[in-house]
């Protein structure tokens, strides 16, 4: 992880020295889903849930109307799952998380008149968040309540509610690769991009029979950014 937050920085560092650097300040939503594909039972359907996203970007144009651009954002992926596949027929309520992370894509593009073409890796650092639920079980007991999530990417089984569904805990890390298209002027730009997560984001869980790898969880995020030129 630090290895990789020190080329982020260095690639910052490197678009800030550079004499035709442009700078922006952006702001947008997002729709972020899941893909999952557990090995151990039946995966559960996951509701896309709205997030926002903002921050700053240094662009540097390359030869020919190519352009490097690096960001840093404050980046919300919201999600939901469907509480009856996950914890029994009869189920009612709901189960829903708000993670945050530090945002680095790094993109490289092209601008082909008043439009723009890009695409790049992301690498995104989770801060934490929460976990809302309100559960009725079929049997009428009833769980409510807030918790925090663990971003430290690793969680001990004694700290966790359910030795099946640990996700009061993230992977730390998350990334991928980003496509997108936008609509540039000399003042703004609009931009519409999809991040395909490639990273497992369900956590460790130490001392515990639970195989991250048979609970694979893979973001999905379409980003609607407005990005206004410094």
């Amino acid at each position: 992880m630090r290895t990789i937050f020190f080329i982020l920085v260095f690639v910052f560092a490197v678009a800030a020295g550079q004499a035709q650097v442009n700078f922006s300040l952006s702001g947008g939503i997002n729709l972020t889903g899941l893909k999952n594909d557990w090995d151990v039972f039946q995966s559960p359907k996951i509701y896309p849930r709205f997030g926002y996203s903002f921050g700053g970007s240094a662009e540097v144009p390359l030869v020919k109307s190519f352009f490097i651009k690096g960001q840093m954002n404050i980046t919300s992926k919201n999600y939901g799952f469907n509480v009856e596949d996950f914890y029994g027929s009869g189920t009612v309520g709901y189960d829903r998380y708000s993670i945050v992370y530090l945002d680095f894509p790094i993109q490289t593009g092209y601008y082909y008149k008043n439009m723009s073409f890009f695409a790049g890796p992301f690498f995104d650092f989770c801060l934490g968040g929460t976990n809302q639920h309100n559960l009725e079980y079929f049997n009428g007991e009833t769980d409510k309540g807030t918790y925090g999530i663990d971003p430290t990417g690793e969680l001990k089984s004694s700290e966790i509610s359910s030795c099946i569904f640990p996700l009061q805990g993230q992977n730390y890390l998350d990334a991928g690769m980003i496509v997108g298209i936008g609509h540039h002027n000399d003042n703004f730009s609009l931009d519409l991009s999809y991040a395909y997560g490639l990273i497992n984001i369900f956590p460790k869980v130490d001392g515990s029979q639970i195989n991250r790898n048979d609970y694979s969880l893979y973001t999905r995020v379409l980003t609607v950014r407005l990005n206004i030129f410094l």
